[in-house]
């Protein structure tokens, strides 16, 4: 079931893309003040093209689909990101790793 975030963005490309994206842009005044700093961007083995006709998927909906679609937009800022920093203090990184990435939330009774 297809669900939209409180400013009417597919949810899971809000989520997964949106914020993160929102956030970064704002903190990288106060990022490139703290240098040396690095920006971490945890993505997915679950990549799949971006429809550009139809990215908030209101026409064809699938869950999986919204995921992998966020997940390729995350990576994509990744990229774009690491052009705008120009390898200044910062360093982008993208860490797909293609496994899990453990982090600690395990250990925190926290499902996952």
């Amino acid at each position: 079931m297809r669900q939209q975030s409180g400013g009417g963005y597919e949810l899971r490309f809000a989520v997964n893309y949106l914020s993160g994206f929102l956030l970064t842009t704002l903190l990288l005044p106060l990022i490139r003040a703290a240098a040396p700093a690095r920006i971490v961007n945890v993505s997915s083995a679950g990549q799949q093209a971006i429809d550009f006709d139809d990215v908030m998927l209101t026409h064809s909906y699938s869950g999986v689909r919204a995921y992998c679609q966020s997940k390729l937009a995350q990576v994509m800022f990744t990229f774009d990101l690491a052009r705008i920093i120009q390898r200044g203090a910062m360093q982008p990184h993208d860490d797909t790793g293609g496994g899990v990435v453990f982090c600690g939330v395990e250990d925190a009774g926290i499902g996952v």
